[in-house]
């Protein structure tokens, strides 16, 4: 079951918003602004969800989708094992993010 529209911290036009979930599958973590609009643009064209997660250290974390079942997103690691095989996923609840 594939959610609707994820919203998060930033979307790709730079408008905050909220988080709407409370995990997220996170890809990648990045310091440069170019490096997670290339990594969002790559994902998009795979059709995933793509987001980004502003995080208080100054790291921008790009998440492919986002679940409110821990379950859930646990079961959609293995459809990224091949893009990311370091994917990990990142609550909400840990208020790491901005």
């Amino acid at each position: 079951q594939k959610p609707q529209q994820m919203q998060q911290p930033q979307n790709e036009q730079g408008e905050q918003t909220p988080l709407a979930y409370r995990y997220y599958l996170i890809v990648g973590s990045y310091r440069l602004s170019s490096s997670v609009q290339n990594k969002l643009r790559q994902l998009k064209n795979m059709e995933a969800d793509a987001v980004a997660i502003p995080l208080k250290n100054g790291l921008t974390m790009v998440s492919a989708v986002g679940f409110n079942s821990l379950e859930d997103a646990k079961s959609a690691m293995s459809d990224v094992k091949d893009i990311a095989p370091d994917a990990w996923i990142y609550s909400r609840a840990r208020g790491l993010h901005k």
